[in-house]
């Protein structure tokens, strides 16, 4: 019974190991993404475009990139990226009401009204129509 004690600590070692490792990596690619000082303007439209790309090249049958969007996911990235006068643009485009019209009870706070139009716009993205 000691062994398989020392097995599964063996185990969970190697899973918080590999968690940490990952979180830095994605904490890592976060940085490189758009908005970042360091790109030209070259290198910002295609970091946008490139992670527009992998959300397009990661979709399932049903165009969906999966129930939960990320905070590196293309369409978070372009919205993060837009000025306010873009993002009004695309808000409009995907459908989403423009927050100060909203009941409290819609919206919690400003992340989760990102969340929403970045969620609209992926799905906009991702029909064939």
């Amino acid at each position: 019974a000691g062994s398989l004690a020392s097995d599964d600590d063996l185990f969970l070692e190697r899973f918080r190991r590999r968690r940490q490792q990952s979180k830095y990596r994605a904490s890592a690619r976060r940085q490189l993404l758009p908005p970042n000082d360091t790109l030209s303007e070259v290198g910002f439209v295609k970091a946008v475009l490139e992670a527009l790309r992998y959300d397009a090249d990661n979709r399932d049958d049903t165009g969906s990139t999966g129930t939960d969007i990320s905070h590196d996911s293309g369409s978070f990235v372009l919205l993060r990226s837009s000025t306010p006068e873009w993002f009004d643009i695309i808000r409009r485009f995907v459908g989403v009401a423009p927050m100060d019209t909203l009941d409290d009870s819609d919206i919690i706070d400003e992340g989760e009204y990102f969340a929403t139009v970045a969620s609209a716009l992926a799905s906009a993205l991702g029909r064939d129509d």
